[in-house]
């Protein structure tokens, strides 16, 4: 029997912890990687939709085993986001590249719905369809 693998042990093989933060427009995604991670270059947008660049790392100065990538947020209808984040994830997603690199957890955001709204979006549905066979 192999011994378990310590939280020492998984650190030092992938030495950073990289999360994407996806989610449709306006649930409070760039605002959560702000507060929870004490980083403040995500973008947050209150009028509008957000502008965000999904290559950019955040790096939390708390604790800088987190890498957070910040996603501009999904709207109705609209597919080119979708793909852009489909893309990010296959690309940080290859066997080929360094574990540190890659994407280790996605961080889907979404708003509480009202009586009878539904808590996904097919375009949530699919992507983490999509996710779970990477």
């Amino acid at each position: 029997m192999e011994p378990e693998s310590t939280i020492d042990d998984i650190i030092k093989s992938v030495q950073r912890f990289r999360i994407l933060s996806i989610g449709r427009s306006g649930v409070g995604k760039s605002s959560l990687v702000n507060c929870v991670f004490g980083i403040t270059g995500a973008r947050v947008s209150h009028l509008k939709p957000g502008e965000s660049d999904i290559e950019q790392e955040f790096i939390s100065q708390d604790n800088p085993i987190f890498v957070l990538h910040d996603s501009k947020g999904f709207e109705p209808g609209e597919i080119t986001n979708f793909d852009i984040v489909r893309e990010f994830i296959e690309q940080r997603s290859q066997q080929g590249l360094p574990l540190k690199d890659r994407i280790h957890g996605l961080w889907l955001c979404t708003k509480t719905p009202a009586a009878g709204g539904r808590v996904f979006e097919i375009g949530d549905e699919k992507l983490l369809e999509f996710a779970y066979k990477i």
